[in-house]
């Protein structure tokens, strides 16, 4: 499945639709870090999705990501590949 995945700067969230719903990876801007803090989802492929695309906004526009969210650090032990992204104090 490849879902269409928006990302709504305003609002601070990647979203989309699946199974009737919206879905969603919230996250809070500070300086040059986003924290994903709030995921809703029917499903852990549509939550991977949300994770991938907001990983992926980090690396294209050099951002760093912190987590508040138990999915998505379960998301970076799976995908060492984006664990360069995240902020380190």
């Amino acid at each position: 499945m490849h879902l269409n995945i928006e990302h709504d700067d305003m609002g601070q969230k990647f979203w989309t639709e699946a199974e009737g719903e919206e879905c969603l990876l919230a996250y809070t801007m500070i300086n040059d870090c986003l924290n994903l803090h709030f995921l809703t989802a029917p499903n852990g492929q549509v939550a991977d999705e949300l994770c991938t695309a907001a990983f992926e906004h980090a690396r294209k526009n050099g951002l760093k990501i912190t987590s508040s969210n138990e999915y998505v650090d379960e998301f970076v032990r799976k995908h060492p590949e984006f664990r360069d992204l995240l902020e380190t104090e």
